[in-house]
């Protein structure tokens, strides 16, 4: 149903009658989206964010505009608003939705979003845990089970890289990267944190070793014999 929302919302703009307002309708644009800014990106400042990570954050609130033409399509229907003003309203955000991606691409280059906090405390550098396999497709199927288990531990998983098998796993303040590099899987986590991302590698580990140790036992020549049987039946 959201193409079709959105096909008919732009059936029912009047470009005509847009000519009149067009500068108005730029001045707006440029209001709403410094509002977004200002609106959003000012109090991620007190949340723990730097200048970067609120750009960030008034970046990704930019093509916020379902509800916007939802009320302005009533106001319509209403007779509240004429078509010049719904025209403002459509126009906002059309260019708010365009430039939206390129600023928040651009938002994620150089460093973190986060302010760096002073604890008192040398920093430690991140933990790296390496499980080598024999083989790329062992070890594709591990890093495969491993983001699944970090999923049922309620961890936002989310691939950073298209190319390569990069995943960067998320829950409140724990952060890790599961990476496969060849027929090793590398995942790498605070010094803070390593103990409980060790302990759910542990338990994937045992699962699957408990897998791999039940198909070693499994009789391979029945099982070929399963499969090959129904060729040769009569």
């Amino acid at each position: 149903m959201v193409p079709i929302f959105f096909c008919v919302m732009g059936m029912m703009v009047d470009f005509s009658a847009i000519g009149g307002v067009f500068v108005f309708g730029l001045i707006f644009s440029v209001s709403a989206i410094v509002g977004k800014y200002l609106g959003c990106g000012i109090p991620s400042l007190f949340c723990g964010f730097n200048v970067r990570g609120a750009f960030r954050v008034g970046s990704g609130m930019l093509p916020r505009g379902e509800v916007t033409l939802i009320i302005a399509g009533i106001a319509l229907s209403a007779g509240v608003i004429g078509r010049d003003l719904f025209g403002v309203a459509v126009l906002t955000l059309l260019i708010a939705t365009i430039i939206a991606p390129p600023l928040l691409v651009k938002s994620f280059d150089g460093g973190p979003g986060y302010r760096k906090k002073d604890t008192g405390k040398p920093q430690l550098p991140p933990t790296r845990i390496v499980l080598s396999f024999p083989s790329f497709p062992t070890a594709d199927l591990v890093r495969s089970r491993i983001t699944k288990a970090f999923r049922a531990e309620e961890f936002f998983v989310n691939r950073v890289d298209r190319d390569n098998p990069i995943y960067q796993m998320r829950k409140d303040t724990i952060v890790a990267t599961c990476e496969q590099v060849g027929s090793d899987v590398i995942v790498t986590t605070d010094a803070a944190n390593e103990r409980y991302i060790r302990l759910i590698l542990s338990e994937e580990v045992v699962a699957l070793k408990d897998l791999f140790d039940g198909l070693e036992k499994t009789q391979r020549d029945a099982i070929g014999g399963d499969l090959l049987g129904g060729f040769f039946d009569e």
